[in-house]
């Protein structure tokens, strides 16, 4: 199977461990990926070239983006659209919200190539995005022969557009094999707890902060990430009295992120919903269970859906019942241990090997059903 896929998550090397999976068990993987990237919330820029990476041949696109939002970039596909009229792919995977600009021109051109081609969203909310980019939505996600859903409500809106659609809930990415671990090499005396993500309001960090400073026992706290809401938590921390227990470490290179959370007891989402935003995922919970923390997170969007039974998922801003999740974790050793040995077991199902076996098994489903109605 020869399989193009055209996203911009790809920009970052680390996330295409999925891509190198699938190129891994005989698929000839094409990436088609924006030659340039910036996300302004992060800091970040990337440039991506042409090579031949991990198994992975890697197409740079020109890009432009006149307005903030990603999805009104304008991708010049023309690479893409070439490769597809001389037949060299036998699916499109596009990894790009239904109601983008690119989305809709790499639709297309599939179309009138003749080459069936698969859609991968997170949108977990109903009413987003605003009109007219969701009437864009509607007429672009059934011009595909299936989707890929990172979560059930995103699969569940997704029927709602067109119920005979062959479908898949799938992360976007799997994580690294888990690595079981024994008891931390130093006995100590209070709870680690981490978190990681942006420093964002919507993300629940303040909730933390007020849940660590409502404990019984001793804890300390490492935020990794950045964001604008830091500033506003630091103050917070030295509102609350335990500023001397919180370290925050500002973004830092993703082995790092492996390092610190192995040093974690419990990593906590605190996530909060909005009007325009539920947490669509949640993958930090997934490298914590590989890495042998337990997880806690809140009930927004699909994070008790990736926690299932392993971890401890509350209210979201509730406070007070994170504080008794964490005292509970804290004092009962025996709970602890299970919940990360379940958590552990529970992370080996999206190691990068299965989300592709899995992945792949999808696209020879699309391409199997085209021939046989041909």
């Amino acid at each position: 199977m020869r399989v193009a896929v055209l996203s911009h998550t790809y920009v970052e090397r680390e996330n295409r461990k999925k891509l190198y999976a699938i190129a891994g068990q005989s698929v000839a993987v094409t990436l088609y990926a924006p030659a340039r990237w910036r996300e302004s919330a992060l800091g970040r820029e990337w440039r991506v070239g042409g090579e031949t990476d991990g198994g992975v041949h890697v197409v740079p696109l020109a890009v432009r983006r006149p307005i903030a939002t990603p999805a009104a970039a304008w991708w010049d596909l023309r690479p893409l659209r070439k490769a597809l009229r001389a037949g060299r792919h036998d699916l499109l995977h596009v990894e790009e919200e239904p109601w983008s600009l690119v989305a809709r021109g790499a639709a297309q051109m599939a179309n009138g190539a003749g080459i069936p081609a698969t859609l991968f969203t997170w949108n977990n909310l109903p009413h987003h995005p605003p009109w007219p980019l969701s009437a864009l939505a509607r007429r672009v996600a059934p011009r595909y022969d299936g989707w890929v859903a990172g979560n059930r409500t995103a699969a569940n809106l997704l029927r709602r557009l067109s119920g005979t659609k062959p479908l898949v809930v799938l992360p976007q990415l799997g994580i690294d094999p888990p690595r079981r671990r024994g008891p931390p090499p130093e006995p100590h005396d209070r709870l680690e707890i981490g978190y990681v993500g942006r420093l964002v309001p919507e993300k629940g960090v303040a909730d933390l902060l007020d849940a660590v400073a409502r404990m019984r026992g001793e804890a300390r706290l490492t935020l990794v990430g950045a964001g604008p809401a830091q500033g506003d938590l630091e103050r917070r921390a030295g509102a609350l009295g335990i500023a001397e227990r919180v370290a925050f470490l500002g973004a830092v290179p993703h082995d790092e992120v492996q390092a610190i959370l192995r040093r974690l007891d419990v990593l906590v989402l605190p996530s909060r919903t909005t009007p325009r935003w539920a947490e669509q995922f949640g993958h930090v919970l997934l490298e914590a269970m590989a890495a042998g923390a337990v997880v806690v997170g809140s009930d927004s969007g699909a994070i008790p859906e990736v926690i299932g039974e392993v971890g401890i998922v509350f209210p979201e801003g509730d406070a007070e019942a994170l504080a008794g999740a964490l005292d509970t974790l804290a004092t009962d050793e025996q709970t602890r241990d299970r919940l990360r040995n379940a958590g552990c077991a529970r992370a080996e199902a999206y190691a990068h090997s299965q989300i592709a076996k899995r992945l792949i098994a999808f696209w020879q489903r699309i391409t199997a059903a085209l021939t046989l109605s041909a």
